[in-house]
């Protein structure tokens, strides 16, 4: 099996070399497609420049991509296609691609392509139903005195790759990403056959001439958000009902991020979901982010402490003058949690960015209704998805749907197997069948609103 697969592996990164070479050939600028994680080393340099050129969004940073594709993307059914673009020999546009297929004997039957960050289930041979939603903001990373030349030749080559990958699916895209801003319109005029839709709202706090928190909460729209943000505020000193403290040494942030990792499992498994922290995969690249944080300078991680110990913790990341809004947990049981202390951290990281005078504050996905509370601001994550126009006989056909089917009855089995194991973790054997469809049947009347 091993050698059928290293066959389906290089015909791919021969079809996939020979597109690209197809495009340099026929222009002034180089195009390289790496294969090997090595190009995240041998990259490294050119990388991290291009990134803060470009003012590119942390999810496709060299550190971010490598870790996503060590903890989720390394995969027998996947192949890196990390495409580059030199112009003299200067790196002027980045695009961190993968390949995912599912393969019978030595064919492949379904091919599929995403960028480094998104896709991350298991069995990548039963196609990608859902995106594995831990990265924000993915993008192709492009210096920005060049966008209309890499534009043309990125929507190049998608046309040469439509021949032989069945479809692509360009996830997590900002509304001004280089993807929907300047590629979309050259694949539209391509006449191929793409789809661009919203799939998330992601809210931001904009401190664009406030001078202070008090400034930030006066200037709030809502007068019940501001009564709340000043109640928090009040409480937090030492007189009050919780003091903030920060997780500085490797010592305390060990123990910041076991605490945080409890709190945040034990909030979402009550609910009746797992939490990100059970799957193993994540723990890993948490474990590697923290690093990367630390060695960067990026991290933003505090506790709010009250009477009977710590009753919430953030986790953000400060990159190129945005603080990411990335992980927290609180004890709704604390004494001092009639006093918000998460939002007493939101308010600290906005004070902070108010005097290092940075000015957004990504509060990222999600529907929760605490961002209200900081902000009315919000921006669109996109998906672009791109079909292949590959001929099929009635066989490849029937093959493909059935993948496609097999992939999507894969997603719900898996899902609905570690939410039943979550309330058997929780309440036991006897009582997890009957915890189970009833919170299923509250989620199903959710969504029927």
């Amino acid at each position: 099996m091993a050698m059928k697969l290293g066959e389906v592996k290089s015909r791919i990164a021969e079809k996939l070399t020979k597109a690209s070479d197809a495009i340099s050939k026929s222009g002034q600028v180089d195009i390289v497609a790496y294969s090997s994680q090595k190009c995240f080393s041998e990259l490294s340099e050119d990388w991290n420049k291009l990134v803060e050129l470009s003012h590119a969004p942390l999810c496709v940073t060299r550190e971010w991509v490598s870790l996503w594709w060590k903890c989720f993307g390394e995969n027998r059914n996947r192949l890196l296609n990390v495409v580059v673009i030199k112009d003299e020999g200067k790196v002027i546009a980045i695009a961190p691609f993968y390949i995912g297929f599912s393969n019978i004997g030595k064919g492949f039957a379904n091919t599929r392509l995403q960028i480094i960050g998104s896709g991350g289930s298991k069995n990548e041979q039963w196609g990608y139903p859902n995106d594995y939603g831990i990265s924000d903001f993915l993008d192709i990373i492009v210096h920005p005195d060049h966008h209309e030349v890499a534009s043309n030749i990125f929507s190049d080559l998608i046309e040469k790759y439509v021949e032989f990958i069945d479809e692509m699916k360009f996830l997590q895209l900002r509304d001004d990403s280089f993807v929907k801003q300047e590629l979309h319109p050259k694949i539209e005029n391509k006449d191929l056959d793409e789809h661009l839709e919203v799939i998330d709202e992601c809210s931001y706090v904009d401190l664009k001439g406030i001078d202070s928190i008090k400034d930030y909460i006066k200037k709030n729209n809502s007068s019940s958000a501001r009564r709340r943000l000043r109640q928090t505020l009040r409480a937090i000193n030492d007189d009050g009902e919780f003091l903030i403290k920060e997780a500085k040494t490797e010592s305390e942030i060990k123990k910041a991020k076991d605490r945080l990792i409890e709190l945040h499992q034990d909030r979402w498994n009550e609910i009746g979901y797992p939490g990100v922290f059970h799957d193993n995969r994540f723990r890993e690249f948490f474990d590697g982010l923290l690093e990367a944080c630390i060695e960067n300078d990026w991290l933003y991680f505090k506790e709010t402490i009250d009477a009977e110990g710590v009753s919430s913790s953030r986790m953000l990341v400060h990159f190129d003058g945005k603080y990411y809004d990335y992980l927290s947990g609180f004890d709704p049981e604390s004494p001092s949690s009639k006093y918000r202390p998460g939002y007493g951290l939101l308010l600290d990281v906005i004070e902070e960015a108010i005097s290092n005078n940075t000015r957004y504050v990504e509060l990222l996905r999600g529907q929760e209704s605490y961002k209200h509370d900081f902000t009315e601001k919000k921006q669109n994550n996109w998906v672009l998805a791109i079909k292949g126009n590959q001929k099929k006989n009635l066989i490849s056909s029937s093959v493909h749907k059935g993948i496609k089917i097999a992939a999507g009855l894969y997603s719900i089995i898996a899902k609905e197997s570690i939410l039943l194991t979550v309330q058997y973790e929780t309440v036991g054997v006897l009582k997890a069948f009957p915890k189970y469809f009833s919170f299923r049947w509250d989620t199903v009347k959710q969504k029927l609103g």
